[in-house]
């Protein structure tokens, strides 16, 4: 169980999916891909509690029309109201180091599991 601050809102898996909707890089992303002929499918949204927020990982797949394979093409990242999308989970959390936490401590290093080691389905 993680207790949250009362006094702290914390944004919840419902709130997190239309906060996405929302940034204009994803969805014209999104876009783009739909006009190539492909599908985009969010895979399984992975929440991560850390110390006063949630951290939400969520793999995007591109299924092309040919293949009907899922290729995962993109991964988002959100705390709070911040959210960024990139080629890889390392470099989204990169990302998000720099637009959220700026010059702080590195962002992996406050997360209580391996990089290296998260398994997106």
């Amino acid at each position: 169980v993680h207790k949250l601050n009362k006094d702290i809102p914390v944004i919840g898996p419902a709130q997190v999916d239309p906060l996405i909707d929302q940034y204009t890089e994803i969805s014209e992303q999104f876009t783009l891909w739909v006009q190539h002929g492909s599908t985009v499918k969010r895979g399984r949204m992975i929440i991560l509690p850390l110390e006063s927020s949630m951290l939400y990982v969520q793999p995007i797949y591109m299924v092309s029309s040919k293949t009907k394979i899922p290729e995962l093409k993109r991964v988002i990242v959100s705390i709070g109201n911040e959210v960024v999308m990139d080629k890889t989970l390392r470099s989204a959390f990169k990302r998000l180091k720099a637009k959220f936490i700026g010059n702080a401590n590195d962002l992996e290093q406050s997360i209580s599991v391996d990089v290296e080691r998260v398994v997106v389905d």
